[in-house]
């Protein structure tokens, strides 16, 4: 796992430490090419987005399969409120990963744009994920 981590500035604050995503992936057993990057969220459309991790294909350049991870930063005074929120996002991480690394080679759900976002918004997370490994189950 490659980690790239600039200082937050003051008042704002990383939401999920290296350290635990190196546990997840430990407890997990993935053997799998791991990058993470830490950035300053900004707001859009769709509130801040505070975690999301693309599922990369080999392509002509690359041989294997790749997370690409970038984690967030929130306020401080939201940091109790993420915490109690993160217990639910690194359940449905787990879900996501596992499902993608348990489809078949030729598996037509997979794409190189495959991904699972957590955006925070009106003091909720809202979650997406392509594929939708919900309904597919």
């Amino acid at each position: 796992m490659t980690v790239n981590k600039p200082k937050v500035p003051k008042g704002l604050s990383y939401i999920i430490k290296s350290s635990q995503l190196k546990a997840l992936f430990e407890e997990l057993k993935l053997d799998i090419d791991v990058s993470v990057n830490y950035s300053v969220s900004k707001e859009g459309p769709e509130g801040i987005r505070v975690f999301e991790c693309l599922y990369w294909l080999p392509n002509m350049n690359v041989s294997y399969d790749r997370l690409y991870i970038t984690i967030g930063t929130v306020n401080i005074s939201n940091k109790e409120k993420i915490s109690i929120l993160l217990k639910e996002l690194f359940p449905k991480f787990k879900e996501w990963i596992l499902f993608l690394l348990s489809q078949p080679e030729n598996s037509t759900l997979i794409k190189h744009d495959s991904y699972i976002r957590a955006n925070f918004i009106n003091d909720e997370f809202v979650l997406k994920s392509e594929p939708d490994y919900t309904s597919s189950s």
